[in-house]
């Protein structure tokens, strides 16, 4: 059993690492989307329009849900930093699922509608690589199988079924490789000639 401690301890350490570098960079975005003014500039690309083209009630719509999207990055940032300060230091075992949990239910769906963007319009949004393979090592980190000869309490399987299932998304898993949203936006662009080649033809 004494064996068994620095390497649970090591374990919480990175993870502690990894929630707060998911921590940090959802709070700078979400200050971002909250105070600027106008919509980013992947919007007007995706768009075709420059922010003084768009109608005053096209404005205040794009940005209230740039405000609910600023609110759900600093909500995960502050609850991140908080399950980091207390629980996951603490090595208390709920922290182990709640920490990705909430970080997939935000994220997964937020990849998502990136990719959406990315693959259907002209728009190439940020692409936070390392930020999206920090997400998975920290569900591979704390999704662990429970210490042997110790069951899993009942209530913990349903919630254990859902993080592995959020993380073996086949698209999260493609946008997470090394070159992911690079070859996203090339199999775009080679679509795009191929279009014009066979419009030409």
């Amino acid at each position: 059993m004494n064996a068994s401690r620095p390497a649970r301890s090591l374990r919480h350490r990175v993870a502690a690492w990894i929630y707060t570098g998911i921590a940090i960079p959802s709070l700078v975005l979400g200050t971002i989307y909250l105070f600027r003014p106008t919509f980013m500039p992947y919007h007007s690309v995706a768009l075709g329009k420059e922010w003084a083209e768009l109608d005053a009630a096209t404005q205040v719509l794009i940005k209230a849900l740039m405000e609910v999207a600023a609110g759900g990055w600093l909500a995960l940032g502050v609850l991140m930093l908080l399950l980091v300060a207390f629980p996951i230091r603490r090595g208390e075992r709920w922290a182990r699922w709640a920490a990705p949990t909430a970080t997939l239910l935000f994220y997964v769906p937020t990849l998502l509608a990136t990719l959406s963007v990315l693959q259907q319009t002209p728009a190439s949004p940020p692409c936070d690589v390392r930020g999206c393979g920090a997400r998975l090592l920290a569900r591979r980190t704390l999704a662990t199988q429970p210490t042997e000869g110790r069951k899993r309490p009942r209530w913990r399987r349903p919630l254990r079924a859902l993080v592995l299932r959020l993380g073996e998304h086949p698209e999260l898993h493609e946008f997470a490789s090394l070159r992911g949203c690079e070859a996203l936006a090339q199999n775009r662009a080679e679509r795009e000639r191929g279009s014009e080649h066979a419009a030409n033809g």
